[in-house]
């Protein structure tokens, strides 16, 4: 080492000393700010917001969730075999599929929040009153519920929610509330659909008959008038009895009956209110739109679309920083300050 070399590292040396000792000469003014560093932090700590979070896992329906809600929607079949409407409107992956889709809505979650109290008393607590602060503060809570896929790797159809709240029993009442607000409003969907089908069921049903109706009251008057001209030609050749072995070929009218068993026949048929008796579908139909009719959905209370594994309320999760953190954070930093202070009165001293 060169004495050039030898002088600097000498020289930094003594910097370093002279910098420790100035620091232990006016070591009270660096206690004295990490004590206030600690108090800020104590004061901090208390009166800024604090964050919890509560959780739950959704899966997939059990046999035993849905099997109330398919038997209930069975009742809308009047073939044998369902529609592909209503096949649509009961798969159970599909309306699995369709509450996540909601429950992941950021409309939905902003619907939700409008009917909270535990929201509204936020807003009080924070003195949100115009629009447009509600519309941010909505924004900002919608973030704070959370629904992920709980493996993206393992490729599970489970979802995990999450509701974050100042309190942990706010986290946890706006997590069951959510999920239960959820389920509400999509069992209602589900049930609006289930009505929207039955209705247009009866219109059809109802058309069908109607036509139905209309063909079998012509069929009856073309029997009718049949009957009469069969009964004038009967009479006009003085055939009143029936006519053992007669069939003549391409006739229309049966003139063979004779005109008593004619005339009989045309009063049967014009007396005749049973349309069923021309054409069997009528009594089907008519059938069919009773039962429809009959048919009254309950209403969906339970779980029919989703299984809900709610996590324990005594093992919550606190996502804001701790006391301690703010603590160590705070007398670092103040301490640090303390430090640059008592350099900067040596400096000065030095001066003067």
């Amino acid at each position: 080492m060169s004495s050039d070399e030898q002088s600097i590292y000498q020289d930094n040396q003594l910097n370093l000393l002279n910098i420790f000792r100035v620091l232990w000469t006016r070591k009270l003014i660096i206690i004295i700010s990490t004590i206030i560093g600690i108090v800020l932090a104590l004061i901090v700590s208390i009166y800024s917001a604090q964050w919890w979070e509560s959780s739950a896992e959704i899966t997939k329906p059990q046999y035993s969730d849905y099997a109330v809600f398919i038997s209930s929607a069975d009742q809308l079949t009047t073939g044998s075999n369902p529609s592909e409407s209503l096949k649509s409107i009961i798969n159970i992956e599909k309306n699995y599929n369709s509450f996540i889709n909601i429950l992941t809505s950021k409309t939905n979650k902003i619907d939700f929040l409008q009917q909270s109290n535990i929201i509204k008393s936020y807003f009080i607590r924070d003195g949100v009153k115009t629009d447009i602060q509600k519309d941010k503060a909505l924004d900002l809570w919608a973030e704070k519920i959370i629904v992920k896929k709980e493996s993206l790797i393992l490729n599970k159809s489970s979802y995990i929610v999450i509701a974050q709240a100042n309190t942990l029993d706010d986290s946890f009442k706006l997590l069951n509330n959510y999920i239960k607000f959820t389920k509400n409003k999509y069992n209602s969907d589900v049930l609006l659909s289930l009505e929207t089908f039955k209705r247009i069921e009866l219109l059809n049903l109802k058309k069908q008959l109607d036509y139905n109706i209309s063909y079998t009251l012509d069929i009856k008057k073309l029997k009718e008038q049949k009957a009469q001209l069969a009964l004038n030609i009967a009479e006009e050749s003085g055939i009143e009895s029936p006519l053992n072995n007669y069939f003549e070929k391409g006739s229309s009218f049966n003139i063979a009956l004779g005109a008593k068993a004619l005339r009989a026949e045309k009063n049967v048929i014009s007396s005749l209110k049973d349309l069923a008796i021309f054409n069997d579908k009528i009594t089907l139909l008519s059938s069919q739109l009773n039962y429809l009719n009959n048919v009254k959905l309950s209403n969906l209370e339970n779980n029919a679309f989703f299984s809900y594994i709610q996590t324990e309320h005594k093992n919550p999760n606190k996502i804001a920083p701790s006391k301690k953190t703010f603590i160590l954070v705070f007398s670092l930093l103040f301490a640090c300050i303390g430090i640059v202070i008592a350099l900067v009165i040596e400096i000065f001293s030095k001066k003067d």
